[in-house]
């Protein structure tokens, strides 16, 4: 899974990307020349790859899986296991 990601009604209009530095999620209405922060929490983890499906962004984090159905401005859990999240970290 990409760390950047298009998205969007109609698919492609944004782009959506991890900011590894800050850990959150920032996007860009101008094919990437400026960013701006879209989603940010400590309850996620860290987040660690995005994929665009169906209409939605996953959000692979150390704490597990999240989904967001409005292009990455929030979150919720989808499937939580700290332990298999550990493991995707090393």
């Amino acid at each position: 899974m990409p760390l950047i990601i298009t998205a969007g009604k109609p698919l492609g209009c944004l782009l959506v990307r991890i900011n590894k530095t800050e850990n959150i999620v920032e996007v860009s209405l101008t094919n990437g020349k400026t960013w701006s922060s879209r989603f940010t929490s400590q309850n996620c983890g860290i987040f660690i790859d995005l994929l665009y499906y169906k209409g939605n962004v996953f959000a692979c984090t150390s704490k597990g899986l999240y989904i967001s159905t409005n292009d990455g401005k929030t979150f919720s859990p989808r499937y939580i296991n700290l332990k298999s999240a550990t493991t995707l970290k090393k």
